[in-house]
């Protein structure tokens, strides 16, 4: 009587042979989805993000949200929103939004840096450079993530390239 179905051996080999394919067909997925990933200081759908509604961040308070793969941060201050990349420019620690007593200010808990929330500039502590903005714009009850103000100076940055 012959034996029917698959040796013992063969199996082994679909099976070995499959795990290669998969992990063939992740890689290759990664290294499209980098080659053709967006342009520095473009959005991945090539046109402005929404981040949120007007009413859901109130004055004085902040929002982070991913812009161009980055922690970013939406701040409404009394004139007006900003956002800024919030990885710091020192050791790439994510920033958070603290007002401490009014002064309105990034706060890098890592080592204790302070960026202006109006110009991205920095204010006290290790940090090396400004946090890089990104130009927002209101319309139809939204905001939204255009675009870094300037893309040249974010290629700079070694933390956002």
């Amino acid at each position: 009587m012959a034996r029917r179905g698959i040796s013992r051996r063969n199996f082994l080999y679909l099976i070995g042979g499959g795990a290669i394919a998969s992990y063939a067909m992740a890689f290759t997925g990664a290294l499209i989805k980098f080659a053709w990933s967006p342009k520095l200081g473009e959005t991945a759908s090539g046109g402005a993000i929404e981040i949120a509604k007007v009413g859901e961040i109130p004055v004085g308070e902040a929002k982070l949200f991913k812009f161009n793969g980055k922690p970013s941060i939406l701040i409404h201050l009394n004139d007006g929103f900003y956002a800024f990349g919030a990885v710091c420019t020192h050791l790439g620690c994510v920033a958070k939004w603290k007002d401490l007593e009014n002064n309105e200010v990034i706060y890098c808990p890592c080592h204790i840096g302070k960026i202006d929330a109006r110009t991205g500039e920095v204010l006290s502590g290790p940090v090396p450079s400004p946090f890089p903005k990104i130009v927002v714009e209101e319309k139809e009850g939204a905001i939204f993530a255009k675009a870094w103000e300037d893309s040249e100076y974010v290629k700079s940055l070694p933390m956002y390239v």
